[in-house]
Order: C-alpha cells, then structure tokens, then sequence
C-alpha cells in the first residue's frame, strides 16, 4: 500500500541512503500493482509517482558524493531496465530511447536554472 511520505525526513541531505531505499519501495509497488510493462504505461507511472520523489528540493539535498549519485541514479536505472523491450539494452540506451534523461543531469540542469532565475 501507498504510505504517506514525510519530505523534511526523506530528503534530508544524510538520509540520501534512506530516501533511495523508500523510492526503491514505491517502485516495487509500481511493478507490483500494475501488470502492464509497456513502455507508455510503465513511462506515465515512473514520470507520475516516481520522478518526483527523486527530484523534490534536489538543489537542497544534491549528493556530491559518488556513491550517493549513484544510488539514486540506480532506482531509475533498475526501473527501466523491467520496462518491456528494453531489458536487453545499456542503460544510457534505454534512456535514450524512453526519451529521459539522467537524475544527475536534471540536478545540473535544475542548478543551471536556478543560477540564472537568480
């Protein structure tokens, strides 16, 4: 079942490790609730429930260390790869043809824009 999440304790920025593993559990409940693994479906319930989990107040909480970015880049990353049709393919591959780009590159991007909103 869908719990209630509390933003203040997940995104902290030394609870990077917790936060993953409650998105890591969302994204199980996707795959456990829908049956259907195409990429339309499958890219409407990542981009609805599950993106913007990983990117809520990413400007505060942005990891700079390498196993951090990699964790969280690891939830998209194993998301698509249970997407139909695009098992088989790297991950920058399956980025590339689900028209997404990485966490990491939307943190610089959204850095980017703050910079110059500023």
């Amino acid at each position: 079942m869908f719990h209630s999440i509390k933003m203040i304790d997940i995104y902290a920025p030394f609870n990077v490790d917790r936060s993953v593993k409650k998105v890591s559990l969302h994204s199980v409940w996707v795959f456990s609730v829908f049956g259907d693994r195409s990429p339309g479906v499958m890219l409407t319930l990542y981009k609805a429930l599950i993106q913007p989990l990983l990117e809520y107040c990413c400007l505060v909480w942005s990891p700079t260390a390498t196993g951090e970015i990699q964790a969280i880049e690891n939830v998209q990353r194993c998301f698509t790869r249970r997407i139909s049709g695009k098992e088989g393919a790297d991950y920058w591959e399956r980025l590339r043809r689900l028209d997404l780009i990485s966490l990491q590159r939307c943190r610089q991007r959204y850095a980017l824009i703050h910079i110059w909103k500023t």
